[in-house]
């Protein structure tokens, strides 16, 4: 199927901001794309959490003892008393555990495999023919006008206090092909979409939006739909930019169409469209001005340089057997990287420097965690350990829950018997995340709970090994956390001011926390 772009009038605006920088001067454009009205299921937040279901579901059988529900569930009674406790406080549970009308209605709706479906669009690049992890219910279209060069002028603003922008058109390729979405495409696209805008939330920090009850796969796919299989071509209107910050000022930078900050992803889509388009190339390179360009490739030099150098350190530190895990050694040649640089400029770094070392270096600990959790499957292993709610009081008992089990495995903890309250009082929706689904953004300390949890019930874990070798390691990774939260040079509020020595002994730090286990 060859669809044409002659409707230029086509543009849609959603608003592209460039958080988190502070964007300088600005080259608005408009980049092509092929759209597809579909029908797909609406998300729904989750209302209860699976051990409620299962309590309620109990109540609603007329068995509502504690301890009835417990041996059932394979959990500790005082767990299954605080969740009967739990439900009554919602409504859900009357006086005598039965199931109110609003508990009946929870249950009901999670037995419900029958998602609202909803009308919305999806969109595919023409270039790599892949689809943008973006589903939109309502199209937003901004005036256009050409002048006798066709070029573009977009209006913005609002109508009483409207400004023009002039917009560079990327026209797509002559032979440029699109395919209409399978129900499985549109599916993942809505999911993809709903997961990435509950991520851009939390980034901004908002509150963070309850995670979604999603139906049955195939329930879901037979009810998608594609209304209109020709599709429609529309223009993105967003904008390259120079950032304010110094460091990220290097380089230009483009908001995402859709409005979730800056893209990295669409960036290098755009680098490779400029390999085929001239006008394209000159556009960024006139913008990015050539005394930047001319900067830029000596700045590309040096790092190809660092890279190489970082590459074979890693390689000689842990052998050739580390690029095994590809995702691991570029997280590991990333943090050598900035290790070097701060070694370059001695005690001279800046903080930004050194902080960025202690990033990457959290950035290695995710993916060690990522590996194992690969190999160890962490999904529910919370169930029937934790207390499924972020209230101050569920977080303290979950923390002590956590500390015991470092100790047991045969952890150091600090001298109350107890892990750094910072690493173990995390929010119970963030040990879920970590431990349900592989793909979660989560930091450090609830990968390693999950990690702990699990290695509770199994006594193969790496983290048995871990604890003979190497005691200390959980407080090891406490405190490169410590170090990355503190404050430093001139933005100390107290003086505080990042140890030089302690940044680079936290690299090494972090290779033998690797090396622990892993090798």
């Amino acid at each position: 199927m060859v669809a044409a772009f002659r409707d230029y009038k086509n543009v849609l605006f959603f608003d592209p901001y460039p958080y988190p920088h502070k964007p300088g001067k600005r080259e608005y454009i408009l980049w092509p794309a092929y759209m597809f009205q579909v029908v797909a299921p609406e998300p729904r937040p989750r209302q209860i959490n699976l051990l409620q279901k299962h309590v309620l579901n109990f109540c609603e059988a007329g068995i509502n003892n504690a301890q009835k529900i417990a041996s059932f569930l394979g959990i500790e009674w005082e767990l299954a008393g605080y969740i009967l406790l739990e439900l009554q406080s919602m409504a859900a549970l009357d006086d005598d555990f039965l199931p109110t009308k609003a508990g009946k209605e929870l249950l009901a709706e999670e037995k419900a495999d029958n998602p609202r479906m909803v009308s919305g669009y999806v969109f595919q690049d023409p270039f790599t023919g892949k689809y943008w992890p973006r589903f939109v219910s309502e199209l937003l279209y901004v005036d256009v006008e050409y002048d006798i060069k066709a070029r573009a002028r977009l209006k913005l603003g609002t109508q009483g206090k409207p400004w023009y922008e002039n917009a560079f058109q990327v026209f797509p390729k002559n032979n440029a092909t699109c395919a209409t979405p399978y129900p499985e495409d549109i599916l993942k696209i809505v999911r993809l979409h709903r997961r990435q805008y509950r991520i851009w939330k939390k980034q901004r920090g908002n509150e963070e939006i309850p995670e979604d009850r999603e139906a049955d796969n195939a329930s879901c796919i037979q009810k998608i739909a594609v209304i209109n299989r020709d599709p429609t071509s529309v223009w993105l209107a967003t904008y390259v930019y120079l950032p304010q910050d110094i460091q990220d000022g290097a380089c230009w930078q483009v908001c995402d169409p859709f409005g979730f900050g800056f893209s990295r992803k669409f960036r290098e889509d755009i680098e490779r469209r400029m390999k085929e388009d001239e006008n394209l190339h000159k556009k960024i390179r006139d913008f990015s001005g050539s005394l930047l360009e001319e900067q830029s490739m000596q700045l590309v030099e040096m790092v190809r340089r660092m890279h190489q150098e970082a590459s074979a350190r890693v390689e000689d530190e842990f052998s050739i057997a580390i690029r095994d895990y590809e995702d691991l050694f570029e997280l590991l040649v990333e943090l050598e990287e900035a290790n070097l640089e701060i070694k370059l400029s001695n005690r001279d770094a800046s903080s930004g420097k050194m902080k960025s070392v202690l990033t990457k270096s959290q950035n290695v600990l995710e993916g060690v965690f990522q590996i194992i959790q690969e190999q160890f499957p962490t999904k529910s292993c919370w169930q029937g350990i934790l207390i499924a709610q972020n209230g101050s009081q569920e977080k303290r008992y979950n923390a002590s829950i956590i500390s015991q089990i470092a100790f047991q495995i045969g952890f150091s903890t600090e001298k109350d018997g107890r892990l750094p309250e910072n690493m173990v009082y995390v929010p119970f929706g963030k040990i879920k995340n970590a431990a349900d689904y592989e793909d979660n953004h989560q930091s450090v300390n609830p990968r390693v709970i999950a990690a702990l949890l699990t290695a509770h019930r199994s006594n193969n874990h790496p983290l048995h090994k871990a604890a003979q070798k190497f005691p200390d390691m959980l407080l090891q990774i406490h405190r490169i956390s410590q170090l990355r939260n503190q404050r430093g040079d001139a933005h100390a509020s107290k003086g505080e001011k990042i140890p030089f020595q302690e940044v680079l002994s936290q690299v090494e730090m972090v290779y033998r926390i690797v090396k622990t286990l892993l090798f």
